[in-house]
């Protein structure tokens, strides 16, 4: 970048200046002069698989999957009562759930896999909704209200003061944030996966360290009942069900071509691992 002398301000003040007080008014130097406060949060994201795929093929699919997302998330955070607890940050396909602690984060997360499932098996058999999955991670993030004060040193107006309140709450920055959306990558499918910075610095309470790697949202603790194993089973077979038919319609589920197909046979072997079916068979049947 090209360093700050007293004629290139001079040049640039003149040249665009008078267009926009704007860019002569605000300390632009008021992210350059310091490091900005950090806080250690845990982070989960959560988001629908294949969104920006299938908003390219066909909005009114994007908007039935986005739109059951979020109704999930919204619901899960209602019921739990959480909100003076937990920050969160929708974005497009996904939500991040950001609080202070593991149990909370979890807790959502968790009520929002049982919400959208439960959503899925209430659907008509001709309509589908592409599976969702997660990951927690643990680690620093950008402090909004330190943030927000930066920039409300430059403005007086009531109005302005508020949209950069919600502007600021907006910007996500840190590392937490780009664990948690890396690692879901190595979620399976309706799945809730710990990142490593999650099982190498997060604690579920003040001394407890996270050594699994994956949260089962079907389990009331670490062991599930016969009850919830076996709708984790049927789950699963639907799940399975459910890649039979995205691999038998390649071009209607946008999963086309040798890499889709090494794809599809990753996510069946890490849902049957996940789900405990690694002796169940699929069967060519409409799934989720």
């Amino acid at each position: 970048m090209p360093k700050q002398t007293s004629k290139n301000t001079s040049l640039f003040d003149a040249a665009f200046g008078a267009a926009d007080n704007t860019i002569k008014t605000w300390d632009f130097l008021s992210f350059t002069d310091a490091k900005p406060k950090m806080d250690f949060r845990y982070v989960g994201w959560v988001d629908v698989m294949g969104a920006s795929h299938m908003m390219q093929r066909s909005l009114d699919a994007a908007s039935k999957n986005i739109g059951s997302l979020h109704e999930a998330v919204l619901k899960a955070r209602s019921s739990l009562r959480m909100k003076g607890k937990t920050e969160l940050h929708p974005m497009s396909d996904g939500v991040y759930v950001v609080a202070k602690d593991y149990t909370t984060v979890c807790s959502i997360l968790v009520r929002v896999f049982r919400s959208y499932a439960r959503i899925c098996l209430k659907l008509r058999s001709d309509t589908r909704l592409c599976p969702i999955r997660a990951a927690i991670a643990y680690g620093r993030v950008v402090n909004h209200n330190a943030f927000l004060a930066k920039m409300l040193k430059h403005v007086d107006e009531q109005k302005m003061q508020e949209y950069l309140a919600s502007y600021c709450f907006s910007v996500l920055h840190g590392p937490a944030y780009v664990a948690a959306h890396e690692a879901e990558r190595k979620a399976p499918p309706f799945g809730i996966y710990h990142s490593e910075s999650l099982r190498e610095f997060g604690k579920t309470g003040k001394r407890t360290p996270i050594t699994w790697p994956f949260a089962k949202w079907w389990c009331s603790g670490q062991k599930a009942t016969v009850e919830q194993q076996a709708f984790a089973t049927a789950f699963g077979q639907s799940l399975l069900n459910h890649f039979d038919w995205v691999e038998s319609h390649p071009f209607e589920s946008g999963m086309s071509g040798d890499e889709a197909v090494k794809k599809i046979a990753v996510y069946k072997n890490q849902i049957k691992e996940y789900f405990g079916l690694s002796n169940v068979a699929s069967t060519a049947r409409t799934g989720v």
